[in-house]
């Protein structure tokens, strides 16, 4: 820092011995415009803003190179768990946010097979066979730790079935999965007590029937 304020001083000094000779006339002009950034800043704020800059870029760097790293010690298992547990969603990623235009309407299948700080790349199978490789599907929140990953992924499959709407949810099954999901969180607070237990089971059973029939008879409708 030392070393900084002397550079600047020399600077300020040479400057102020330019506008005593009459070699630069316009000085509060200069500061006028500076103010309105119509004209180049002089030579000493250049230096503070460049080493700003160079302290905030290495800084930068230096966090992206650990997130990277965070996130490339768990990508194999998150991509393992997506792809086999969750491929409905990475379906779903790929039509909602894939940057390949055809991946919104003509997207059979997509497999998740790289993912960095940026967000997912995904091989995505179209409907007529054709296989668009590493297409970008960006983070539609912030990670900054592998941790979470879990998160992002939950949040991303919620907005990308919401983005892609009412119809398509009812298609790909979307609502029974809630269904389910929402019986299996109360079932296991419930486990612990038999007789409430039971009331669930049947409780679900009788919803998701419901649900399926209402959902059939939609089908049907579109057809």
């Amino acid at each position: 820092m030392s070393t900084l304020n002397t550079a600047v001083t020399t600077q300020l000094n040479d400057d102020n011995s330019l506008i005593s000779s009459g070699q630069v006339t316009s000085t509060s002009q200069d500061i006028d415009r500076r103010g309105n950034n119509n004209t180049t800043p002089p030579m000493s704020h250049v230096i503070i803003e460049n080493s700003n800059v160079v302290t905030t870029t290495d800084n930068n760097n230096e966090d992206s190179d650990a997130l990277e790293k965070d996130l490339q010690k768990n990508a194999a298992r998150v991509m393992n768990h997506m792809n086999r547990d969750h491929s409905d969603s990475v379906r779903a990623y790929a039509m909602a946010f894939g940057k390949d235009p055809r991946c919104f309407k003509e997207t059979e299948h997509a497999t998740i097979v790289a993912l960095d700080c940026e967000g997912f790349l995904l091989d995505v199978t179209l409907t007529d066979g054709t296989t668009i490789s590493k297409v970008r599907v960006p983070y539609q929140g912030k990670v900054t730790a592998a941790k979470d990953l879990h998160k992002e992924a939950v949040s991303m499959h919620r907005l990308s079935y919401g983005k892609l709407g009412v119809w398509f949810k009812i298609r790909s099954g979307y609502y029974q999965q809630v269904t389910k999901m929402i019986t299996f969180k109360v079932y296991k607070e419930a486990s612990k007590r038999p007789l409430e237990a039971k009331a669930v089971t049947v409780a679900s059973i009788a919803i998701m029937f419901a649900g399926g029939m209402i959902v059939s008879s939609r089908i049907k409708k579109l057809r």
